[in-house]
């Protein structure tokens, strides 16, 4: 059975975002005072049109290209990841030469009102990879790494850290013998996951380990698990976990890999269970349903999976773009999907595969899509990397009221397969869910 829509169109405003996936990274300890003289190009302008008793789109304008993003536990801040890029003389090599390195902002805006609330400053020759709230509100985590000298791109100082969620000041640090590209916390706060690839004790496969939050201890973690050769574009002579989610009731853990495995793994105590051929391309995100029923697993090979967790089966693959981020609704109603080619974001529905709606007119890539945690926002974040002539980096987060979206959904006429308009037949430009039999 084949569940057929025409793609609605959201146009009217863009959404920025350069895909970073954190394969190569940069981190140093956080400077807690916004620098002086930095100012962040921030505007909130009007969005759709929107009816007076309803909520309103606020827009985030930056001056970095935002990569990452995380709503805190209570949906009243926006937590961004900003990149910008350095050229450094690199005198680690037989011929000296300038060559970019990242730089990292994390900023903190209010969800309501887009003001800016919060800056940590510019964090030189840094990559910050990942960053969640805890569902208790209290912590914040964040992966990042660094060059372990100056003037050198090769940036394998790579930490966890853990910060107060309030103040923003570093409560831990926790070093890492591979680099980090993922976390995820358990849903009830007692459990952190991070993970990544090129350990030097796993000899350059991925990896997952657990944190216990209160105790801040080491509690478990996954053995090597060494790439196959099938990944793309020969990518895969390392292995790396690219994205993570726990279950809702904490007892598994899945990891996305950059060879297009899924991992099962045990949430008590990080041994992996199963690995899945999920795509073949990267897994660029994975997301539980609220009932733990579902998975939705994203890649570039412009593919999002519907798992039966139980049977481990896909029951509809959607066809959608070169998927960056996956976002499941909280209330388990739609899946979001965001990519780069084409630049869109597009929502279906969790249960048919049915696509209800399709956000283009769009002109910056889209890295994340998150769901605020009452389920009444979507979050599209984005940006413009480094141009090489020169250009300038640019930011941006739209926070779309999910009501608006799918109101509109449902007024636009969907058009049939084949229209006949003036004596001539036009085939649509669908998309599609394809339901899988068992």
């Amino acid at each position: 059975m084949m569940a057929r829509t025409k793609a609605k169109v959201l146009s009217g405003w863009a959404v920025a975002r350069v895909f970073a996936l954190a394969l190569a990274g940069g981190a140093a300890g956080f400077i807690y005072q916004t620098q002086a003289g930095e100012q962040p190009q921030l505007k909130q302008v009007k969005g759709l049109i929107a009816q007076a008793d309803e909520a309103k789109p606020v827009v985030l304008r930056d001056d970095t290209s935002i990569h990452r993003l995380a709503y805190s536990a209570d949906g009243k801040t926006v937590a961004t990841v900003g990149i910008t890029y350095e050229a450094i003389e690199v005198k680690d090599t037989k011929e000296a030469k300038d060559q970019l390195i990242r730089n990292t902002t994390v900023r903190i805006w209010d969800a309501a009102t887009g003001k800016l609330q919060k800056s940590l400053g510019v964090e030189k020759h840094t990559y910050i990879t990942a960053v969640g709230f805890s569902p208790d509100g209290r912590t914040v985590a964040v992966t990042a790494a660094k060059p372990a000298k100056a003037g050198s791109v090769d940036l394998n100082n790579v930490t966890l850290r853990l910060l107060d969620a309030e103040t923003w000041a570093l409560k831990r640090e926790v070093k890492s013998d591979g680099f980090l590209t993922a976390l995820a916390f358990s849903s009830d706060g007692k459990r952190l996951a991070f993970g990544g690839g090129n350990s030097r004790i796993t000899e350059n496969g991925s990896f997952v380990k657990l944190w216990d939050v209160e105790k801040a201890k080491e509690i478990g973690g996954t053995k090597e698990q060494k790439p196959d050769g099938k990944g793309e574009q020969g990518q895969d002579k390392n292995g790396y976990v690219t994205c993570l989610a726990f279950s809702p009731d904490g007892k598994l853990l899945v990891a996305g890999e950059l060879d297009g495995k899924i991992s099962l793994v045990d949430g008590q105590t990080g041994e992996r269970k199963q690995v899945w051929d999920g795509h073949r391309g990267f897994v660029s995100g994975v997301a539980f349903s609220p009932d733990g029923k579902t998975l939705a697993s994203g890649s570039h090979d412009k593919t999002v999976g519907l798992w039966d967790i139980q049977k481990g089966k896909v029951h509809h693959t959607l066809q959608g773009n070169d998927v960056n981020t996956v976002a499941f609704s909280p209330d388990g109603k739609y899946v979001a999907t965001g990519g780069a080619v084409p630049i869109e974001v597009i929502l279906w529905d969790a249960i048919t595969g049915e696509l209800k709606q399709t956000i283009a007119d769009l002109t910056l890539p889209v890295t994340m899509v998150v769901f605020s945690p009452d389920g009444k926002s979507l979050a599209i974040a984005g940006g413009k990397g480094h141009d090489p002539s020169g250009g300038k980096v640019s930011g941006e987060v739209r926070l779309l009221p999910l009501d608006a979206l799918l109101r509109k959904a449902k007024n636009e006429k969907p058009a049939s397969d084949t229209e006949a308009k003036g004596g001539k037949t036009q085939s649509s430009d669908a998309r599609r869910g394809d339901q899988v039999a068992d």
